[in-house]
């Protein structure tokens, strides 16, 4: 989606929800950690349904996605 890239580039990297992202950094939360709203959050809970974070290969590459609330490309 380009508006996340535009945000992304905007914000040094963050895809996470910027209020999301902002309240964890007041509560102390590293960069790294309050930066993905999927990526690199494998078997951590998704922040919209609390299912468990996913990672498969594809292509090459690991992606990362709720298997509740997106869907698998095949």
């Amino acid at each position: 989606c380009l508006t996340l890239a535009r945000r992304s580039y905007r914000t040094g990297g963050i895809t996470n929800e910027l209020r999301r992202a902002s309240q964890m950094e007041r509560a102390g939360v590293a960069f790294e950690d309050r930066r993905f709203h999927v990526y690199r959050r494998e078997g951590l809970p998704c922040y919209r349904c609390g299912a468990p974070v996913l990672r498969e290969r594809m292509g090459g590459q690991s992606i990362y996605f709720c298997g509740r609330c997106q869907s698998r490309i095949e």
